[in-house]
C-alpha cells in the first residue's frame, strides 16, 4: 500500500521499539494496524545535519517540477551537479524522492526525480 503522507521525526530508540511493540501487539491480536511511512532521528542534531536546507530546497524544486532531471536540478538551483546527485541519493535512500529510470530515445536512460509522498510532516520536540 502506498502512503501518500511520511513522517520525519526525532524519537528515542526506546519510543521507536515501543511503537513496533505495539504493533506486533495488535497483529498477535489480528486487529487492524494503520501503517505509515516514519523517518526516525534519535538525535535533533542528526535531523538538522540530515535535512540541510539544500535539501529542503530540492524538495520544493521537485514538487514545483516533478519527473524533473538531476540535470534541470542542478540548473535551477544553480549548484554543481554531482552535490545535488549526493543530496537526491540521501533522500531516496530513506524514501523522501523516488528515482526512476526511464528510456531516453536515442539518448540511453535518464533518471526522473519525484517525490515520494505528497506530504511530508517534520516533528521535532528538544526537551
Amino acid at each position: 500500500m502506498r502512503h501518500n503522507n511520511a513522517i520525519i521525526k526525532v524519537a528515542s530508540s526506546d519510543e521507536f521499539f515501543s511503537r513496533i511493540k505495539q504493533v506486533c501487539k495488535k497483529l498477535d491480536k489480528n486487529e487492524i494496524v494503520q501503517t505509515a511511512h516514519i523517518i526516525t532521528f534519535e538525535d535533533p542534531i542528526d535531523l538538522t545535519k540530515f535535512l540541510t536546507p539544500k535539501k529542503i530546497e530540492i524538495i520544493n524544486v521537485v514538487k514545483r517540477n516533478p519527473q524533473t532531471t538531476v540535470t534541470r536540478l542542478s540548473e535551477i538551483l544553480h549548484r554543481d551537479r554531482s552535490s545535488v546527485q549526493k543530496d537526491i541519493v540521501s533522500m531516496a535512500n530513506v524514501g523522501i524522492l523516488k528515482v526512476n529510470d526511464v528510456i531516453n530515445p536515442g539518448h540511453g536512460i535518464k533518471k526522473l526525480i519525484s517525490l515520494a509522498y505528497e506530504k511530508l510532516t517534520l516533528q521535532a520536540s528538544i526537551i
